[in-house]
């Protein structure tokens, strides 16, 4: 018997798509915390908890156990930090601040129920500090962000770096695999490099404590 073809037999196919979840909330930031919890639970390992000190990232951004005040190298506070936008215009100042990123625990099961505490809301010193982080993240990804990458490319530009190297963030090299054009990775690290640049300037760059 001849095979014949049925078109109504044909199955569109269902492409899954995880969706990132997003921490501008203190709701988002608590389910997506949660969602690594299970994780931890279920491989019995994970990334925020290692060598038994828990550092949780939002995403791109640490979350803050608490913001201590910064001081110099002779002790003394260092006060505010100067806000600038992408022309180095100061719109703002902020109490400078030492992120203190790092939880010790004295087991991974400890560092869980820790994660577990901060993901359900029932501490209200942690959960005011999610939120802030929450807040944080929101204004990082849409205000501050734009505005370091506004100020790098216009450092690029003052470089001459258009003349030799390309427009910023367009692609300037094929891909050999595909043929299709990507950044370099020589004008990434070269963006990069100007995006911290910029990041000092603004006044958002991260301090840490002096050496002893």
């Amino acid at each position: 018997m001849a095979f014949k073809f049925d078109a109504s037999k044909a199955i569109v196919p269902v492409r899954t798509v995880t969706r990132r979840v997003s921490c501008h909330t203190l709701e988002g930031a608590m389910q997506y915390i949660g969602e690594e919890v299970e994780e931890a639970k279920k491989k019995k390992e994970h990334k925020w908890i290692k060598d038994l000190v828990v550092r949780v990232s939002l995403h791109s951004m640490p979350f803050h156990w608490d913001r201590p005040p910064a001081i110099d190298g002779k002790g003394r506070p260092i006060g505010n930090v100067v806000i600038k936008d992408a022309n180095l215009e100061k719109i703002g100042e902020r109490p400078a601040v030492f992120g203190a990123t790092m939880y010790p625990v004295s087991s991974f099961d400890e560092g869980v129920e820790l994660l577990e505490l901060l993901a359900s809301g029932n501490d209200a010193d942690l959960k005011n500090r999610l939120k802030e982080a929450a807040e944080a993240l929101r204004l990082k990804d849409t205000e501050e962000l734009p505005a370091i990458d506004m100020r790098a490319s216009m450092l690029y530009a003052e470089k001459g770096l258009v003349e030799t190297m390309g427009e910023w963030g367009e692609p300037d090299e094929k891909n050999e695999k595909t043929g299709r054009m990507k950044v370099s990775t020589r004008k990434t690290n070269k963006m990069n490099q100007y995006k911290q640049t910029a990041r000092r300037q603004m006044g958002y760059g991260e301090l840490y404590p002096p050496n002893e």
